[in-house]
């Protein structure tokens, strides 16, 4: 009996030992991506979320029609069938807007245009 006590708990001892070494590279990689625990960018047409990201990087054929663009935690900017940018930060809610958006680039860091 002392030697089945004593094998579980070696194992258990194992098991936590290996918890601790695996946890620490779980955790940089959360702090390293911007994305986790983060709002999404969103575009609305009529009050409803017809587009939704929340990680960065450029994203083509958006191809949709928005009356507003919430940036959630992002800073970035949506491109117009006209060409235009419409530049957002943290926190923005763009409205009302009227804007056929092709393409939207989200920043990975906070943008240069809004420190």
């Amino acid at each position: 009996m002392k030697r089945v006590v004593k094998l579980s708990s070696g194992i258990a001892a194992l098991v936590v030992a290996a918890g601790m070494f695996f946890s620490p590279a779980t955790a940089a990689t959360a702090a390293d991506d911007p994305s986790i625990q983060s709002t999404p960018v969103r575009l609305y047409e009529l009050g409803q979320v017809k587009w939704s990201r929340n990680t960065w990087g450029i994203f083509y054929d958006v191809n949709i029609y928005a009356d507003r663009l919430t940036a959630g935690n992002w800073s970035g900017y949506a491109q117009d069938n006209t060409g235009r940018k419409l530049y957002f930060c943290d926190g923005y809610d763009l409205r009302p807007m009227n804007n056929y958006i092709k393409t939207m680039f989200i920043s990975r860091t906070k943008a240069t245009w809004c420190r």
